[in-house]
C-alpha cells in the first residue's frame, strides 16, 4: 500500500470519519417493549419496537432495503429465545432509503401471532431481552443485524 493511501486512512480515522457508514445503510433498533400474555394453552409474544435506516451523503444512489427476520434474544444476545418473531410494521418492505436520508420504521408484535408454549415464559422472565433485526440493504451486498438494548418484558408470571 502507497504511503498516500496511509495517508488518506489515517486523516479518516483522526476525523472519527467512518466511510462505510456513509455509503451504506445504517439500522438502529430502539424503543423496544415486550408484553407477555400466558394462558392456559401457552404464552403470547407482544410489544412494539422502532426501526431507523439512515443512508449517509455519500452514497452512490438510493438502497432498497428489505428485512430479513426479527427474533428474541437475551439481553447479551448470547442466547436466542424465538428466531422467527411476526410483526407488522407502518410501511411495506423493501424500504427506499434516499442519499442523505433517514427512515422510520414502527413495528408491532401481536401476541396471537407471536405464541408459545407456557415454558418459554420462563425462559423469557425475568429477562433482560433483546429484539434482533436482520436487514439488508442493495448497496451493501450482505445482511446486517442490530438489535434493541435491553428489555425487561412485562406480564411475567
Amino acid at each position: 500500500m502507497s504511503s498516500r493511501w496511509l495517508f488518506i486512512l489515517a486523516a479518516l480515522a483522526s476525523t472519527g470519519c467512518d466511510p462505510d457508514t456513509a455509503v451504506f445503510v445504517e439500522a438502529n433498533l430502539s424503543n423496544g417493549n415486550i408484553a407477555l400474555q400466558s394462558s392456559s394453552l401457552g404464552v403470547g409474544i407482544g410489544g412494539t419496537f422502532e426501526a431507523s435506516l439512515r443512508l449517509g451523503e455519500r452514497a452512490s444512489g438510493p438502497s432498497e432495503v428489505e428485512l430479513r427476520g426479527i427474533s428474541l434474544a437475551s439481553g447479551d444476545r448470547s442466547q436466542s429465545y424465538v428466531d422467527n418473531l411476526q410483526a407488522v410494521a407502518d410501511m411495506s418492505f423493501p424500504v427506499t432509503v434516499g442519499v442523505d436520508e433517514t427512515v422510520d420504521v414502527t413495528f408491532t408484535l401481536s401476541p396471537d401471532d407471536n405464541f408459545g408454549e407456557a415454558t418459554l415464559a420462563d425462559e423469557l422472565c425475568p429477562g433482560p431481552l433483546a429484539i434482533v433485526g436482520v436487514f439488508e440493504g442493495s448497496l451493501r451486498g450482505g445482511a446486517i443485524d442490530v438489535a434493541t438494548e435491553a428489555i425487561t418484558p412485562t406480564g411475567c408470571p
